[in-house]
């Protein structure tokens, strides 16, 4: 027992994880330690790469919540890891946004709808202020002319690139 724990301090880091997600993340070495299996931690970022909750990536990596939180305490970097892999699931999805709006133009109609509800929404708003008069709006031609104009501009711009 005696070896094993000098053995402990000689090594005080049992491996590290190299993710392109994040930075190098050092797991200590410690007798007895769940984290000490590799896989364990593994499947535990897996889980929060797809955003998965803790009590999820729990399940997923087959430790117990109290041996999370353990695990926390002892490496305290490691929120800085899941917070990266968590995001991963949200910039997945905005490139695969971006993506069919370039592909489709009813993709990239709707995009404007929600993000440009001025220029590009379908729907009729009055004014109260104005006595009911209907403000500013678009037909389907005007839209449709104003989005492929704007395709038409960002392929310019990843041909240039």
């Amino acid at each position: 027992m005696k070896g094993q724990s000098k053995k402990v301090l000689e090594q005080p880091i049992a491996y590290i994880i190299k993710d392109p997600a994040f930075q190098d993340f050092s797991v200590l070495n410690s007798p007895n330690a769940w984290w000490t299996i590799r896989e364990k931690v593994e499947l535990f970022i897996v889980a929060c790469k797809l955003d998965a909750t803790v009590e999820e990536c729990c399940a997923y990596a087959g430790i117990s919540q109290a041996q999370y939180r353990y695990f926390y305490e002892q490496h305290p970097d490691f929120s800085q890891v899941k917070a990266a892999c968590n995001e991963l699931m949200n910039l997945t999805a905005r490139n695969r946004l971006a993506t069919g709006i370039t592909e489709s133009f009813d993709n990239a109609l709707r995009y404007l709808e929600r993000k440009k509800k001025k220029e590009f929404s379908t729907r009729t708003e009055t004014d109260i202020t104005s006595g009911g008069e209907k403000l500013e709006t678009f037909d389907d031609e005007r839209i449709a002319k104003i989005a492929k104009e704007i395709i038409n501009r960002e392929k310019e711009k990843n041909s240039l690139e």
